[in-house]
């Protein structure tokens, strides 16, 4: 595997990226789609849902469109936003009015091939897309692809699943272990494709050099716990211990970027991991590590909060 090259910001900050995606056990195709742009901050997974290689269409076109027009939106409101600018909330407000006509665009583009194509109808897509800005990590989702976070030892779930089953764990209906085992876990709420209008959920989250962002289908979650997760992205080992140390994986002491090599492997020890537990489904995901060049000798401490208000935390001890 060949990530994409590290991205700086204007500030000095590094974005290193891996990627590994499998068909899984069961399943005869691979309908999830990954896109990265590392030189706009940008990572997008995409897992196709609707019928014999349907699905695959559905998700190569969402991620091949968004990939296409974002990059340069990007740059775009980027370059105004040096030459003219606006203040953090303007800026922020025009970011969020790109995302969604974009993303109506790419609903708008599924929809017309469903509609065209007769071996494509009743196609969509999930979508867990996450934007890298000067101070902000940007997430957008359809569906129950999800992104977490590694903050300092805290694994955190930043995207609520639009699905059948959070909505029965919402109202009380099923535990998460219940929802883990039933049949409807793969029916989802909202998508790309599926209705006229495209409803996405967008969040703002501050970025911290020494974070570790997990984009992924719902492929692994279904096949592994928060805990394996967590277990999974610090490295650890049967005895418990980490394998990878703070100079060269887990970060926080001091917000260095991660090495691409131990990306791609911790990426490949995810995939493999789900494809053990059974493999149900395909697997796809994007790490996404956050931090100062390993010869940079970093002036600001972390001092963001641990817990902020707008996060949500996995308890990943009862998952």
């Amino acid at each position: 595997m060949n990530p994409p090259a590290p991205r700086e910001t204007g500030g000095g900050m590094h974005y290193r990226y891996a990627h590994a995606t499998h068909r899984g056990m069961v399943r005869e195709q691979n309908e999830d789609a990954i896109a990265i742009a590392a030189e706009s901050g940008l990572a997008i997974v995409a897992d196709g849902m609707g019928g014999y290689n349907a699905g695959e269409v559905a998700s190569g076109i969402a991620a091949e469109f968004l990939l296409t027009h974002l990059v340069e939106d990007l740059a775009q409101l980027r370059d105004g936003a040096t030459r003219k600018p606006t203040g953090s909330d303007g800026t922020q407000r025009m970011l969020h009015a790109l995302l969604r006509a974009r993303i109506d665009g790419v609903n708008e583009a599924i929809i017309d091939v469903a509609s065209r194509e007769p071996e494509c109808e009743g196609m969509g897509t999930t979508l867990a897309m996450l934007l890298f800005s000067e101070n902000a990590a940007t997430t957008l989702h359809l569906g129950d692809s999800r992104i977490y976070r590694m903050r300092n030892d805290v694994l955190s779930l930043l995207t609520r699943d639009h699905s059948l089953l959070q909505e029965q764990i919402d109202a009380g209906i099923l535990t998460p272990g219940e929802a883990r085992a039933s049949i409807n876990r793969n029916f989802v709420t909202r998508a790309l494709g599926v209705d006229l209008i495209a409803e996405p959920e967008i969040n703002e989250y501050d970025l911290v050099p020494g974070d570790l962002y997990l984009i992924c289908s719902d492929g692994l979650p279904d096949m592994l716990s928060d805990e394996e997760i967590f277990d999974l992205l610090r490295g650890d080992s049967a005895d418990g211990e980490a394998d990878f140390t703070a100079s060269d994986y887990d970060r926080p002491i001091d917000g260095r970027v991660a090495e691409p090599s131990v990306l791609d492997e911790v990426a490949l020890k995810l995939v493999d991991a789900a494809n053990a537990n059974g493999g149900r489904d395909n697997v796809s995901v994007v790490l996404a590590s956050v931090g100062w060049p390993r010869d940079a000798d970093p002036k600001n401490e972390n001092t963001a909060d641990d817990a902020p208000d707008d996060r949500r935390h996995v308890d990943w001890r009862r998952a």
